[in-house]
Formats: structure tokens, sequence, C-alpha cells
């Protein structure tokens, strides 16, 4: 199996998809939070559902796992080598916590420990176009 390298920045734009058609009510929740707002496109999403949305970005001087937030939701796509750290920062912050990983993040040996301690309330596996 061959790994691509990984970005210095870990900036992947999410695609569209992977978050538009998730089956969620939205008006379900008072404000929103994006700990990696990366180009601004989940934020501007959750804006256009009605919710006042906070967001960090390293990129531009928001360290989100060093600035407190409190929100209703996190919706995030966060860098890979750090998703545990926006994981357990999140849970922490928000009342719902929705983190876009690939399905193979869940059967790491690295994170079973995590799993085991820290078991989601619901699992959602969509299956976007995006290889």
């Amino acid at each position: 199996m061959t790994k691509a390298p990984i970005r210095p920045d870990e900036f992947y734009p999410t695609p569209h998809e992977c978050y538009q058609n998730l089956p969620i009510d939205w008006s379900q929740f008072t404000n929103a939070l994006e700990p990696c707002k990366g180009d601004g496109r989940i934020v501007d999403f959750l804006e256009s559902k009605g919710l006042p949305t906070q967001w960090a970005e390293l990129n531009l001087g928001i360290d989100y796992l060093t600035t407190d937030f409190k929100a209703d939701l996190v919706l995030s796509n966060p860098p890979f080598t750090k998703a545990l750290q926006f994981f357990d920062k999140s849970i922490r912050e928000a009342n719902t916590v929705i983190m876009l990983q690939r399905l193979n993040y869940l059967g790491s040996k690295a994170r079973h420990e995590w799993w085991k301690n820290t078991p989601p309330l619901e699992l959602l596996c969509y299956l976007s176009d995006q290889v």
C-alpha cells in the first residue's frame, strides 16, 4: 500500500457532498463551531442553515487547540494527525460533535483504547463519491 505524502498544513478542502447530504435537522442546533475553517466552505454551509458559526484556523492565527470555545454543534474535518486532540477538545466544548473522517479511522490499533473509553453515541457511515 502506498501512502501519499501529507501536506505540511494538512489542508484538504472537504468536498461539499460530505456534509451537505447528511440526514440532519440543522434547526435543532442554536449555534456552531468549525475548528478548522480552511477555505470557509463548512462555515458558509452552517451559516446558510441559520447557525451563527464561530471558527478557528491555525493559518489565520487562531489555534483551536489553545483557544476556548463553547458551541451547541461542532462540525469539522480535522487534520488527520491531530484528530484525537480535536475530538477530545470538541467533546468537552460542544453538545454535539460531528467529525468527518475516513471509515478506516475506526480500525486503528493505536486508537483502540480511545474508542473504548470514548464510545460515540451515534456513528453515521456515509458513502461519498469522493475517492
